[in-house]
């Protein structure tokens, strides 16, 4: 895994820094790609990216003797206390950074095939300063390893639980947001300097004022709040590592026997729950599915990891809604289109997280159960037992998008704020971002379903949704038609509700919705069932399910390509735009055939007269500017050149006395 976490690092921050279009990380503009300052910056943020990472490792540490039995044969080893605690912990540690190396390969990696792939061009990449990568890893990479490590291998060696230590990793990005209030107000820049346990807060501050020949040349070294910050925290966290020390026995506590309650078997759990109900085999039973759906979901909301981390994702909510007003000094009112951008600003990480791992739960829980084989004798549809897990886990984030609606009308409430808008709220989550997200729950399921081996699918989906979000960009394309799940933005206004954006949106979302049918029947086709789950024996069986199935799938082929269709008409052949890469070229051309009249001495502008009429409902504007301009210069001017604007429709200019030259609209 630590390999796998290294390759995810590398992968992720050689599309950042290779990629032109990127801007995470500060590489804009001037500031090169690989600049000491985005080098620094990307540590600091994947310092909390990488903190499940970091939890994983600590964790399986503290808690391998007590898992596999082994404790008492260690406990009664020779073995000292100290070397014991402190050598598990250095060596949790060691493993920790070493997938953060991965941010140097990726961005050492990224200049040379962005060159070779015509990813960015080679004026947006600097020399290698050695600096950059030294005190990214000095300043953020090992400490924030340290210090997060430290707490989160105190809580799973003292509680010896892998909830209790998630509960911990979710804690410090609690903290770690209140810190991010504090940035709102500049008057309290230093309380969020002291609170932020990453550093990221103090870096930020240091560096908002730097020129860009300061970002390009040189690291920032500890010094100032940022050596404060990391001597306060490593402070905290060697007092920590000190405590727990003398905390942690390194003999077995005598515990209480208590009187176990009988349990009920799993399977009479499935029994009374869900599976022998049909009558006939292979009956599709509206009964049997409901009750599949209501036990698969069960299986989800009632898992103590799930609650953890809906209850973490609430308070982190909870903080952003609370710091909602007031930023640099400023009043806002809570509108309801506000609050959603908040909640879905506030919960994407912990929805993402939930979507990469619960999948695999589901897929799983029979054969981790070791009752797969009295399911698969059952005489229930396969595509039940599909269909069930997936509606299961749409339900479950639809269960928690409404707790954040909750609070988010909650928080209009506390701030005077009545105008609820219930209508946006449904559209808006329940609607459009749960069927967003539904598109990738349908894409883990496949990967586990595929590959099955549930830490390589975990692997592939991360990977894929990292090349979805970048890939394209290399190939410079970018249309909603083939980034997977992707579809036009839409703003909603008081004035216009969500105006213009429903149409192009529905039919993007029917678009996606029939590719993921499609990628229904593909795992249909690859779900297992019996002890064969060799690949060469699945494909086989997806082959023979899927001639099966093969007109219901040429019907939804046929119509996704008549979906296409329509959709590549209009936003192609009707409603023409210049993608990325046709922008590029022409702004070249275009400085390439002017760049000789840079220096021509034109009239300047003084003074405008405008009359403008807004028509919202027709989606239209008419204009009447009256421009005056005067000759500032000593020289006669023979020729006016006037830039107009890339608009679709009629603009026009008259000039009394004039005559047109050249109208070069290429």
């Amino acid at each position: 895994m630590v390999w796998i976490f290294l390759f995810i690092n590398a992968l992720f921050v050689f599309f950042i820094v290779a990629l032109d279009t990127d801007t995470i990380g500060g590489g804009v503009g001037s500031v090169h790609k690989n600049a000491p300052f985005v080098i620094q910056e990307l540590y600091a943020g994947f310092s909390i990216i990488c903190l499940l990472m970091t939890t994983a490792f600590m964790n399986a540490t503290a808690n391998r003797d007590f898992q596999f039995g082994m404790y008492q044969f260690v406990f009664s080893s020779p073995i000292r206390k100290r070397d014991y605690y402190f050598g598990k912990f250095i060596g949790a540690t060691i493993l920790s950074v070493i997938p953060m190396l991965g941010i140097s390969l990726g961005a050492l990696a990224a200049p040379v095939f962005a060159h070779a792939f015509n990813m960015a061009p080679p004026e947006r990449f600097g020399e290698v300063i050695w600096s950059g990568h030294l005190q990214g890893l000095l300043a953020f990479g090992i400490p924030n390893v340290i210090i997060s490590g430290v707490l989160l291998y105190a809580l799973a060696i003292i509680f010896r639980s892998n909830i209790i230590s998630f509960i911990g990793a979710m804690f410090i990005l609690v903290f770690y947001e209140i810190s991010d209030q504090f940035m709102q107000d500049i008057q309290k820049e230093w309380l969020a300097n002291l609170l932020d346990p990453f550093g990221s807060r103090p870096f930020d501050t240091m560096t908002k004022y730097m020129t860009v020949d300061e970002k390009n040349m040189r690291a920032v070294t500890l010094h100032g709040e940022l050596l404060t910050n990391r001597l306060l925290w490593l402070g905290i966290s060697l007092i920590i590592l000190i405590t727990v020390y003398f905390r942690f026995s390194f003999t077995i506590r005598k515990e209480k026997i208590k009187k176990e309650k009988t349990p009920k078997t799993v399977t009479e759990n499935i029994t009374s729950g869900i599976i022998f109900q049909p009558a006939k085999d292979n009956f599709l039973s509206l009964n049997t599915f409901l009750n599949l759906v209501k036990f698969e979901t069960k299986a989800i909301i009632k898992n103590p990891t799930f609650i953890i981390i809906v209850v973490i994702g609430l308070i982190h909510l909870i903080i952003a809604l609370v710091f909602f007003t007031g930023s640099y000094g400023t009043g806002q009112y809570p509108v309801t289109y506000d609050v959603i951008d908040s909640i879905k600003k506030s919960f994407f990480i912990y929805l993402i997280a939930i979507i990469t791992f619960y999948p695999g739960v589901l897929v799983w829980k029979e054969r981790d159960a070791k009752i797969n084989e009295i399911q698969d004798s059952t005489p229930i549809k396969t595509s039940l037992l599909f269909i069930s897990k997936l509606v299961a886990m749409i339900i479950s984030i639809a269960l928690i998008l409404s707790c954040t609606i909750v609070m988010g009308m909650i928080a209009q409430t506390v701030f005077g704020y009545y105008r609820y808008q219930l209508d946006v709220y449904f559209k808006s989550l329940l609607v459009l971002y749960l069927l967003s997200l539904s598109f990738f729950v349908i894409i883990a399921l496949l990967f586990h379903y595929l590959i099955n081996n549930r830490y390589i699918a975990y692997f592939a989906f991360v990977t894929f949704i990292i090349l979805n979000l970048f890939i394209w960009g290399v190939f410079k394309v970018d249309t909603n038609m083939v980034k997977f799940g992707f579809i036009p933005g839409i703003i909603y206004s008081d004035m216009n509700g969500f105006g213009p954006f429903v149409q192009s949106v529905v039919w993007f979302n029917i678009y996606w919705f029939i590719f993921s049918i499609l990628i229904g029947f593909v795992i249909l086709s690859f779900y297992i069932r019996g002890k064969e789950t060799g690949f060469k024996h699945r494909l086989n069986n997806a082959k023979y399910v899927l001639l099966k199935n093969k007109i219901p799938i040429v019907l939804c082929a046929f119509v996704f390509v008549l979906c296409g269709s329509f959709v590549y008409y209009n936003t192609k052949v009707l409603n023409k735009y210049d993608s990325e890469k046709v922008f590029e070229n022409k702004r070249i051309d275009y400085e390439k055939k002017y760049k000789t009249y840079e220096h021509l001495i034109q009239p300047r502008f003084y003074k405008y007269n405008y009359a403008i009429d807004l028509m919202p409902y027709e989606r239209s504007m008419k204009a009447t500017i009256e421009a005056f301009a005067r000759n500032i210069s000593n020289q006669s001017i023979s020729e006016l050149h006037l830039t107009m604007p890339e608009i679709p429709d009629s603009v026009s200019i008259s000039i009394t006395g004039s005559n047109l030259k050249l109208n070069d609209t290429r």
